[in-house]
């Protein structure tokens, strides 16, 4: 696949060109023929085929919420153990299976 027709493949590029590229211009030559040059992993995919994930396009945000379903979990499950006096309960169970 040698083109000219060499991109930096960004997310809102590949949008833009996945989606809205044939309402503003008419691609003459094959939409094969548009690669990515950067970055190094997409490096001569056509752009047309390229699927970038949530994280590569969305980093930050994406983090932020991965980071806060595991604090809520987390923290449902040290009020879900007071609650229900869970440590309690394993200690009076290692006692009694070391009787």
């Amino acid at each position: 696949k040698h083109s000219n027709n060499n991109f930096v493949c960004s997310c809102e590029f590949v949008s833009f060109f996945r989606h809205d590229v044939d309402h503003f211009i008419t691609i003459r030559d094959n939409r094969r023929y548009y690669v990515c040059d950067t970055p190094f992993t997409l490096r001569g995919d056509a752009v047309d085929s390229v699927r970038l994930s949530v994280f590569e396009c969305y980093m930050i945000p994406a983090v932020l919420v991965l980071c806060s379903l595991i604090i809520i979990v987390l923290g449902l499950i040290v009020v879900t153990c007071y609650k229900f006096h869970i440590i309690w309960y394993l200690h009076m169970t290692k006692a009694w299976i070391q009787a």
